[in-house]
């Protein structure tokens, strides 16, 4: 195998909670491909997620309240209660109401907690992104930057391999946020709203190459751009990256 002749290229999208960043590198991977299709001199780039390492846990080690929402089933869940370690993760309610306020609050809050296998798988995947692009692999990250030490560890493994960036910030409306998150029946109720609070609040990343919000194309996303004016934008600065 023969080393790379340049410094690889991390192309990282970080937003809230159904802000659209799968989405976003959906359509963006889609335009890179044929993106080299066009010009074979092109960068390849493979994608990679915050997201992967669910593929990695088996279902009996996800928790109770997730196998709930999503209907999954906990007749063999290991997880006998919540927060007994026995989950990969667990949904903490921030709201810090009764029960009874909490189903009437529109301002639940809420956030994604790693247990301590949780965390050092996490830890390794991101280390295993940062392998990859120190061996020259262009990567696209669907990144879910949500506590400071996640920031702290992708920025270590980009800074070790010597990665050139592209950082492409989502934001959204609260409104907007929960209802996608409502929509979409796989997030816990809440999560929308404090992750907006706190994905783009650590040290790193402060400024974005590209930063939008996407809507969905209607008449009432006035100021939003849509999917594919974001993937135009993040391919003209990616123009711009390869050529210093």
């Amino acid at each position: 195998m023969s080393p790379p002749t340049r410094a690889p290229i991390a192309i990282v999208v970080n937003g809230p909670s159904s802000a659209g960043k799968s989405t976003l590198c959906e359509h963006l991977h889609r335009a890179l491909v044929r993106r080299r299709a066009s010009h074979p001199d092109a960068a390849a780039f493979f994608r990679v997620a915050f997201d992967d390492f669910l593929h990695h846990v088996h279902p009996h080690m996800l928790p109770r309240s997730f196998l709930l929402l999503t209907g999954g089933d906990i007749q063999d869940c290991a997880s006998r209660a919540p927060h007994d370690g026995a989950a990969c993760f667990e949904y903490v309610d921030e709201t810090l109401l009764s029960s009874d306020e909490r189903e009437a609050s529109t301002t639940r809050l809420a956030r994604l907690v790693l247990s301590s296998v949780g965390e050092r798988f996490l830890a390794g995947q991101t280390l295993g992104w940062g392998a990859h692009l120190a061996l020259g692999t262009n990567l696209l990250v669907d990144a879910f930057l949500q506590d400071e030490a996640w920031a702290v560890d992708l920025r270590g493994a980009l800074t070790k391999a010597n990665a050139r960036v592209l950082l492409v910030g989502l934001d959204g409306d609260v409104e907007t946020l929960e209802r996608r998150e409502r929509a979409r029946g796989d997030r816990f109720p809440g999560m929308a709203r404090r992750s907006a609070r706190v994905v783009h609040a650590h040290d790193w990343p402060r400024e974005y190459h590209v930063r939008a919000s996407i809507g969905s194309g209607s008449e009432n996303d006035e100021g939003k751009a849509t999917v594919d004016v974001v993937v135009q934008r993040v391919l003209q600065e990616l123009a711009r990256l390869e050529e210093s």
